[in-house]
């Protein structure tokens, strides 16, 4: 009688689907970021950027292959508030066309820094609801521990 052949997870299809394989379970060994901020941002930018890379070291979440994403966020973020304050300052007189046209451009730019920044922040776990949805490396522990004391 033939041996049956193995076939892979990968490769096993049923009704036309391939069936995924589950994710492994071991973390991504990565190198922790440094707190030092990259040359290009400015003196503003700098002061962000080690602002939240120390608490994200902290956090055990920043990696050296994010300190880019953290950059782009700081950079957004200084950008939205610079247009925020022209507009804050800026005086819009119903009568004059150009100076409505003038602060609907600098709105549009103001939104657009805003998505930027914000999807830069959750990407880094900078608010709220994508802290919630991250998983610290001591989390693991802790659900086992936990799942210890109740079966005891």
């Amino acid at each position: 009688m033939a041996e049956a052949k193995k076939i892979e997870l990968m490769s096993y299809k049923k009704k036309g689907k391939t069936k995924k394989k589950e994710p492994e379970k071991n973390p991504i060994e990565t190198i922790p970021a440094d707190k030092r901020p990259p040359s290009y941002l400015n003196a503003e930018q700098k002061k962000l950027y080690t602002f939240y890379a120390s608490r994200l070291i902290a956090l055990g979440i920043l990696a050296d292959i994010d300190t880019w994403t953290l950059a782009s966020f700081c950079k957004a973020f200084t950008e939205w508030k610079s247009i925020s304050k022209l507009i804050d300052a800026f005086k819009v007189d119903p009568e004059d066309f150009r100076s409505l046209d003038n602060y609907k451009k600098l709105s549009i730019e103001q939104n657009r820094w805003y998505k930027q920044m914000r999807e830069l922040g959750s990407d880094m776990g900078l608010n709220i609801t994508s802290r919630c949805r991250l998983k610290l490396p001591d989390d693991d522990k802790e659900q086992e521990n936990k799942f210890l004391q109740f079966i005891e």
